[in-house]
Parts: structure tokens; C-alpha cells; sequence
């Protein structure tokens, strides 16, 4: 406007002023098709009482059931993640189905089905591989496989060969009921009038996708672009602008589906593709998310090469953060900070073999990352430890939490002593006639399930109480509390 008012000088005022909304029409009409009309993948800081660290279930709740499957998924939701993590890979056939490691051998049965299916001959950026490749398969024999736990020791391979590999579209299918009929449905239950704001999406990875284009001529950008908008429910699921658009200052959602790569070019493609059909999509872009190697994070152009990408995050490998000195830790954090980036690292596991070595467990490791770092997400493979962890909270919250919500966990509290009397079939071992109810191998996902389903619905203010019922051993609390100074141990 002051421009036009010193090029046109004594001209006629009412002349400026139209020539002026011009120019504002026309860059305002240039900053919408960029603005993301989502929910913000970082919450925001108008909230009451922060947000914990979102919590990503890493191929669902991956320590508990076989990794990519619907039911494990199913138990990421139910135990309170924000976030379900699929990888997909192409069929031969072009249906996407979620499977993480692209040969098949590592987590089916695939040897034994289609023992002359196994190949030598492929070779990606000087690199031979060998496998039952997901690619040289049709849907319908890759339905014909079954998969089994991936991780030895600790975890229950009860499961092993019950469940097959899910499509694209099935995954769907599970977010769509969860969110518009499960969620409501359990509120019901448990007798809550007040609608609770939570709507979990999915977090998503093209694997390899170079390469399977390079080998293949598929790709997998468009396929997944084609079943997000071919499916019934994708579009109303994905991209449906009212549910973030209405929020209140004080409330929050997730965006209902994030990107992930370790392939810059695949999230730059998919990039442009959603904000060249802004129309189609709602102008909801989906967040994208770039996933780093330990070895990439020491690399000194890499933050320049950042600068350069249209993204919304980082997600790097835990040594990132955790397996450098502390000073480096702080500054990647920083870094991320300065270029207006989410941290979300990979991957927290429950085994002492995945700690790092500064922390005798995993929860320890987990407080050090959301108290002291101040990450923004975690990827879990065991997710009622995460949800446990982030809505316990750091040390200057929980005084916050103390003086604004005791009340209101006090009637929490009452609410659930009475749940936990009417719901006996549901979360108890025993149905009303006392009869004992299914086998035992179901009790570990319902018992999973139920302790998580309060904390679902009423977040980190019941589980602060139960938090102050707990003791910490305080000789550890110097490894992973940090709630000095003004704002120290806050989430951001």
C-alpha cells in the first residue's frame, strides 16, 4: 500500500486504495496456496497444559504384536498413540501394502509358500540385494503369507503366523472406524458427556521408492496419491478441512496424516503433488518429515540442505540427540528450532540392547528425551510406556498441573473408581456370571488396553495423579530430570 501511495503520488486517493487491494488480493491469493489449512504438527503454545510429546506407534504397537498388522495397530490406538506408522511398499499389481523390510523373508513365511521366488539379480546404487522382493508379488499371493514377531527375547511370539500383511486400503478402513465409530463408542462406555478432542492419523513411509521405480517402473507416489483419493473415506479422512479449522485456542489435534523419507526427492514430489491439486486436497497439505541416519546429523551441510526443503520436521535417529555429548544433543535441538522444525526420533524399544548406554532403561531414556531435550514426537515400538512417560511430565509442570488441576483430578479419579466397577467384562478377567471370559493370550491385549483407556481420554491430568503416587528413586533422577531454571522442563 505505501508503495502504490509513493509511485502514484497525488493521484486520486480512492485510486490508491483500489490499486492497493489489488496487490493484497493478489499476494494473498499466493499465500494461501502455500499455507497449510491443517492442523499443526507442533502444538501449539495457547494450550493450558502442554501437550506431551506426540507418540508415534512405530509400525503400530510393534512390541506388543506382530509388526504391520491390523491388529497391532488396532492396540497402538487403543493404548493412546497419536500416531499409527505404516511403511508401504508396491505390489506387482500396484496395490500398496504395509510391510517395512522390502523382502519378505525377514517377517512372513514367504520361503516356504514361494521357495523359487527368491532373487540375486538386483542391484541399487552400487549395492547387491537379494530377498523376496514385495514388488514381484501380486496382492493376492502376498494375502496368502502370514508374519511373525521380528524381535527375539523379550517379546511374544504367541502370535507368530495368526495375521496376514494389510493393504492401503484396509489401513483405512481400521483409522476410519476407530475415528468415527470406536472413539464415540467408548465414550459412551465410559460415560463421558464432554467431547473429548483426540484423532489419531497416520504416519507414513514410501519405502525405497528409487528404487523401486528403478527396478520396477512403478511409482509408488502416484499409487498411494491415487488410493488416498479413490478410497470412500480417504478424502473426508485426510483432508477435510473442518475438524482443524474449527478448533478453539485451547484445543488441539493432530494433522490427520504425516509423510516421512529418508528420500529427499520422493517428499519433494509428493510435495508438489498435493499443492498443485490445493483444490482437490482442501489446500490440506499433508506435514512432511525427513528421516535422518546418525551419520547424516554429523555432516556439515546438512542444515543447509535443509534450509532448501519444504518440510515440516526432522526425524532422526536417537544417537542424534542422545549418543553425542550433550552439548551437540542441545544443538541439534537448537538448530532444528532456528529452521522452524519438529524433532521426532527413532526409535525408542523397551529392550536394554536399544538404550542408550547412559540409561539403565528405556523410561529413563524417554524422560531425558522429552524433559531435557525437549523433543516433539517419539517413535515407540512399546506405546503404553511412551503415553505413560510423556503424560507423567517433566517437574515444573506437574507444580503447574498441581495448582490448576487438582480439582478436576480429583473428580477424574471418582469417575474412574466407578468405571473400573462397571467395566469388569471389558477390562476384568471374569464376565458377569463369573465365568471366565476367552483365552489367556487375550487378556494381554485387553489388560494393555484398558489401563491405557483412561489416560486416552482424560490425558495427562489423571495420570499426573497417578504419577504422585509413585515414587522415584532419586539417585537416577540426575540422569534424566532437568527442571532448572525458567522453563527448563517444560514441552515446547
Amino acid at each position: 500500500f505505501m508503495l502504490h501511495c509513493n509511485i502514484l503520488g497525488n493521484h486520486n486517493y480512492a485510486t490508491q486504495v483500489f490499486l492497493s487491494l489489488l496487490l493484497l488480493q493478489s499476494v494473498d491469493k499466493t499465500l494461501s496456496i502455500e499455507k497449510l489449512v491443517n492442523c499443526p504438527l507442533k502444538p501449539p503454545s495457547s494450550l493450558p497444559i502442554p501437550h506431551p510429546p506426540l507418540v508415534i506407534g512405530h509400525r503400530g504397537a510393534s512390541f506388543n504384536l506382530p509388526e504391520h498388522t491390523l491388529a497391532s495397530y488396532r492396540l497402538a490406538l487403543e493404548l493412546g498413540a497419536d500416531y499409527v506408522e505404516i511403511d508401504l511398499v508396491p505390489t506387482k499389481d500396484q496395490h500398496l501394502v504395509a510391510v517395512h523390510t522390502i523382502d519378505l523373508n525377514v517377517t512372513t513365511d514367504v520361503a516356504i509358500n514361494y521357495p523359487d521366488r527368491y532373487r540375486t539379480d538386483v542391484e541399487h546404487l552400487g549395492i547387491n540385494k537379494t530377498g523376496y522382493f514385495v514388488q514381484d508379488f501380486t496382492l493376492e499371493e502376498v494375502k496368502n503369507l502370514t508374519v511373525k514377531q521380528r524381535v527375539d527375547g523379550s517379546r511374544s511370539h504367541y502370535f507368530d503366523w495368526k495375521f496376514e500383511i494389510p493393504t492401503l486400503t484396509e489401513i483405512i478402513d481400521l483409522m476410519d472406524d476407530w475415528n468415527e465409530r470406536v472413539h464415540p463408542e467408548l465414550q459412551r462406555m465410559m460415560n463421558i458427556t464432554k467431547l473429548v478432542q483426540k484423532r489419531p492419523g497416520l504416519y507414513v513411509e514410501l519405502k525405497y521408492p528409487g528404487w523401486i521405480y528403478e527396478d520396477t517402473g512403478l511409482k509408488v507416489e502416484d499409487i498411494f496419491n491415487e488410493t488416498l483419493i479413490n478410497h470412500p473415506k480417504g478424502p473426508k479422512l485426510f483432508f477435510d478441512p473442518k475438524p482443524c479449522s474449527t478448533l478453539m485456542a485451547d484445543e488441539y489435534l493432530v494433522p490427520p496424516l504425516v509423510i516421512e523419507s529418508f528420500e529427499k526427492d520422493s517428499l519433494a514430489y509428493l510435495h508438489e503433488l498435493f499443492k498443485s491439486n490445493d483444490e482437490l486436497y482442501n489446500r490440506m497439505i499433508p506435514p512432511s518429515v525427513l528421516l535422518l541416519h546418525g551419520k547424516q546429523c554429523a555432516n556439515e551441510e546438512l542444515w543447509f540442505e535443509i534450509s532448501k526443503m519444504k518440510i515440516n520436521g526432522v526425524g532422526p535417529d536417537k544417537s542424534c540427540i542422545l549418543g553425542v555429548g550433550e552439548g551437540e544433543g542441545r544443538d541439534f535441538m537448537n538448530l532444528a528450532i532456528k529452521h522452524g522444525l519438529v524433532v521426532h526420533p527413532w526409535t525408542e524399544r523397551m529392550e536394554v540392547s536399544y538404550v542408550d548406554e547412559k540409561f539403565i532403561n528405556s523410561e529413563m531414556e524417554l524422560t531425558q528425551l522429552f524433559c531435557k531435550f525437549k523433543v516433539n514426537g517419539i517413535f515407540a515400538e512399546n506405546v503404553a510406556l511412551a503415553v505413560r512417560v510423556g503424560a507423567v511430565g517433566c517437574e515444573t509442570e506437574k507444580e503447574v498441573k498441581d495448582e490448576i488441576k487438582v480439582i478436576e483430578t480429583e473428580e477424574i479419579i471418582e469417575e474412574e473408581e466407578e468405571v473400573e466397577v462397571e467395566s469388569g467384562l471389558l477390562c476384568g478377567t471374569k464376565s458377569s456370571s463369573g465365568n471366565s471370559f476367552g483365552h489367556a493370550t487375550l487378556f494381554t491385549i485387553l489388560g494393555a488396553a484398558c489401563g491405557s483407556l483412561i489416560t486416552y481420554f482424560y490425558g495427562v491430568p489423571l495420570a499426573k495423579s497417578r504419577a504422585n503416587r509413585q515414587s522415584i528413586a532419586s539417585s537416577k533422577e540426575d540422569l534424566y530430570l532437568s527442571a532448572e531454571g525458567s522453563g527448563e522442563g517444560q514441552f515446547t
